[in-house]
């Protein structure tokens, strides 16, 4: 995800983890996750100095921030597109707020490197656990892509795989990597809606956790 996002800069395969990026942003992801439940609590939360993991995390995604905006456009990445506009020109949205793109250097590092490797960890755990299911998929990523040669050179090949496809959706019902779940909240001027027999006032979230309901038989069950 640092090559993704950051044009590379992280590198933690190669040199550790010294800045204990992992340790801080799963203590971070708790963090925000939990408060997110009691948003009204935020205001006084703000007041208090920052919890060390996640000002940690914030020092890093800054550092990594300016180290990518100081090596310019020249990489293709998340980044060049956030900070020039298809004619080269400085994207006026974060020029004029640039909170909101340290903001999404955080986003970029927490929802992107946590949760792509944890799919990518379940995919292979439930694909090895069903020899049928990873005979399939052999199958059909052999048939398209032929001893020797590299997918990578033609990724657009991969829509076409259907099977793979299948599978990756079947991965991210049964375990879905990201924590939480869908927050709602009846609209401004509504005074509350009814949701399953239950009267929601406004002003008032309700949450469905992806876990429960991707695994809820009435919405998955066998045909």
């Amino acid at each position: 995800m640092g090559d993704m996002a950051f044009g590379g800069l992280t590198e933690l395969q190669r040199d550790g983890d010294a800045e204990r990026l992992l340790e801080n942003m799963h203590m971070a992801v708790h963090i925000v996750t939990a408060f997110a439940h009691v948003p009204w609590i935020l205001n006084l939360f703000n007041l208090l100095p920052s919890p060390s993991s996640l000002a940690n995390l914030m020092t890093f995604a800054r550092k990594r921030l300016e180290e990518r905006k100081a090596a310019g456009t020249r990489v293709k990445d998340v980044f060049a597109a956030l900070l020039e506009d298809d004619a080269g020109n400085p994207a006026p949205y974060y020029k004029d707020h640039p909170a909101d793109l340290h903001a999404d250097a955080m986003l970029l590092i927490t929802a992107g490197a946590d949760t792509t490797a944890a799919s990518f960890t379940s995919f292979v755990f439930y694909a090895t656990q069903n020899p049928p299911v990873f005979q399939r998929l052999q199958a059909e990523v052999d048939a398209e892509f032929p001893s020797g040669s590299a997918i990578g050179q033609d990724l657009s090949k991969l829509h076409s795989l259907r099977y793979l496809n299948a599978v990756i959706d079947e991965t991210l019902r049964l375990a879905p990597p990201v924590s939480g779940g869908f927050p709602r909240e009846p609209p401004p001027g509504s005074v509350g809606v009814t949701v399953a027999g239950r009267f929601v006032p406004e002003g008032t979230a309700i949450w469905t956790q992806h876990l429960s309901m991707q695994r809820d038989a009435r919405y998955f069950g066998v045909l």
